[in-house]
């Protein structure tokens, strides 16, 4: 069972810190990054950082089988919740939350274009009816 990070992970931050990672096994040269604890902890190299927020690379999570019993991102976050199995109940919430949002901001966005014609609209009356006076 592979894993995914949810929007309660806090990408420990506070905990961030940069570390000598060896990355050669996963095709990478040696280098310093700044990683979090599930980062360093993963077998597999699964869990990455995309634009500020943690996400699991469904392609190489493994649930840690093979490596331990329980898996390392789970066990290791401080945030109850933000790593949890990747199932279909939890995609369709996940789907469910996304599309509320981007109604969610259209409709807002469209409120304040039909306000502000409305302002403009009747400002431009405003302005005709005082000069014509």
């Amino acid at each position: 069972m592979t894993y995914r990070i949810t929007s309660k992970c806090i990408a420990c931050d506070s905990r961030c810190q940069t570390a000598e990672v060896t990355l050669r096994d996963r095709g990478m040269s040696a280098k310093r990054l700044l990683v979090t604890p599930c980062q360093s902890n993963c077998p597999t190299g699964a869990i990455q950082r995309e634009n500020g927020q943690m996400i699991v690379n469904q392609s190489l999570c493994n649930g840690c089988a093979g490596f331990y019993s329980v898996p390392q991102c789970a066990a290791i976050c401080p945030v109850e919740g933000a790593c949890i199995p990747h199932t279909e109940e939890n995609l369709y919430w996940d789907e469910w939350f996304a599309t509320y949002n981007r109604l969610k901001t259209r409709l807002q966005d469209q409120t304040q274009t039909y306000w502000y014609q409305w302002f403009n609209v009747y400002s431009q009356e405003l302005r005709t009816l005082v000069l014509d006076n």
